[in-house]
């Protein structure tokens, strides 16, 4: 019962840490629901909170609890004295709108994501991590970090069992469950992330419904929380399904960057289609945290970041919109790169990543394309139909595929994917060994993505005119 309670008390040092952050825009002009809110909160804080305790570390000042949790109730005591700040604090929302209108059909839908939510929660809890990667790249980080009471240089440098180069969002996440509770209880740490997909859900739902309609909406909420892989990181099965990958996920990064990509990418919409600063900054945010989550979140953010400025030139934007996006990405995403610069921590041998190597390495391309056709459309069971509606939402909406906002999302989409296949050329690896242990992995990062990309589309054909658009900003935090 006492584990239970500081557990608590961890996540709501990272619901805090985000809510904070997330009231630095205007969270009623976004008219984001409670649970969508705190869905925002908790994501933005596993960063906020993973880059204090780099900070922490930077400064000398060991990890504990009062440490940690110290300074955001000051920043809340702080922004409570400010009138305009208290009011925003205060006005956490209502979900009472949500319930409006629902049919038989729409709670068919709500019942699917129920049942996986309870599922995700039930079944996380009552095992530790079993992984050999979950175990040995993040949570083993997360304990040293937590024994040390912080993060030392010598461990960077001399571990050789380690990526050492890696983001350290997880693992410091990870971390703070265990100051929080006390010890380094994995099976506590392990519901970080049920947490994430519920946020990640949540996210997802609203981003769609400000696109779109309600009902289409919930639906591709429903198909998204249907996906294998997607439970299989959240919470994992007890029986191992032929024909889709056996590991225990639980512990992995990827998750957490499925979550950033398409939560930076649905802000990006939102603010290409007429959106306010506060859409641009939550954009930035996520983008910076895929970035301190995983390698892979670099180029999604550079993308992102040069498709933005690309937008704010062509269409005269102001330059404070421009420094907000530098100043956030540079907060986020800066100082890993800083820390890891100072302490001359290696960079680990991912083989030459340049045009020139991968053009000596064309001959592999069948095999990576073959590879990523095999787990995207003929083994159904490990993504469900995304990769099926994707294109078909394409041609269904074909009209539109040009115009900025979608063409920009495409354009992020498509990139990372090239990412991906470069990386396979030139990697130092086997490349069959390399292909079989990540490709369902690094495709999962974009699953999200593509099927808030189909709701749009599927949703523009089914509900054409300006009532649809009408009706989405009503159901803006539904």
């Amino acid at each position: 019962m006492t584990e239970t309670v500081f557990l608590a008390f961890a996540v709501g040092v990272f619901l805090l840490a985000g809510y904070l952050v997330l009231n630095l825009a205007d969270p009623a002009g976004l008219r984001m629901g409670l649970v969508v809110r705190l869905a925002v909160s908790f994501l933005i804080g596993l960063g906020a909170v993973s880059l204090e305790m780099l900070a922490c570390s930077a400064l000398s000042v060991p990890y504990g609890a009062v440490a940690v949790a110290l300074p955001w109730a000051v920043l809340l005591a702080v922004m409570v004295l400010l009138p305009a700040k208290r009011e925003a604090l205060a006005g956490l929302g209502s979900d009472v709108g949500f319930f409006r209108s629902l049919r038989w059909l729409d709670w068919v839908y709500i019942s699917v994501i129920a049942s996986q939510l309870v599922y995700a929660f039930s079944y996380a809890g009552m095992f530790p991590v079993t992984g050999w990667d979950s175990w040995q790249t993040w949570f083993f980080k997360a304990k040293v970090f937590f024994t040390d009471g912080g993060l030392r240089k010598d461990f960077f440098l001399t571990n050789e069992l380690i990526h050492q180069d890696y983001p350290l969002l997880v693992p410091l996440s990870v971390a703070w469950v265990y100051v929080a509770v006390g010890w380094a209880d994995e099976i506590m740490a392990r519901l970080l992330y049920p947490l994430q997909f519920v946020s990640l859900l949540a996210v997802f739902y609203y981003l769609a419904g400000c696109a779109t309609r309600r009902r289409n909406a919930l639906l591709f909420t429903a198909l998204l929380a249907l996906t294998h892989l997607l439970m299989r990181h959240a919470a994992d099965f007890p029986v191992k399904i032929p024909g889709v990958p056996t590991l225990d996920f639980v512990g992995y990064a990827d998750l957490m960057l499925s979550a950033c990509f398409v939560a930076s990418a649905g802000f990006f919409y939102l603010y290409l289609r007429g959106g306010t600063g506060s859409h641009l900054f939550l954009f930035a945010v996520f983008l910076g945290l895929g970035a301190w989550t995983k390698d892979e979140g670099l180029p999604f953010a550079a993308v992102g970041a040069a498709l933005a400025v690309v937008h704010m030139v062509t269409r005269r934007r102001p330059a404070s919109e421009f420094l907000l996006l530098a100043a956030t990405l540079i907060v986020t995403a800066g100082p890993w790169m800083l820390y890891k610069a100072i302490n001359h921590i290696p960079q680990e041998d991912r083989g030459g990543l340049t045009l020139a190597n991968a053009a000596g390495h064309l001959s592999s391309l069948p095999v990576i394309f073959e590879s990523f056709y095999q787990v995207m459309f003929k083994n159904f069971r490990i993504f469900g139909p995304v990769w099926f509606l994707y294109p078909l939402g394409l041609v269904l909406n074909r009209r539109c595929f040009l115009s900025r906002p979608l063409i920009f999302l495409n354009i992020m989409l498509f990139c990372q994917f090239s990412v991906y296949i470069l990386v396979y050329l030139t990697s130092s690896i086997d490349l069959t060994v390399h292909i079989s242990t990540s490709i369902e992995r690094v495709v999962l990062h974009v699953v999200p993505l593509a099927m808030f990309i189909t709701a749009v589309n599927i949703g523009a054909v089914i509900y054409p005119g300006d009532d649809v658009r009408k009706e989405a900003r009503l159901l803006r935090g539904y």
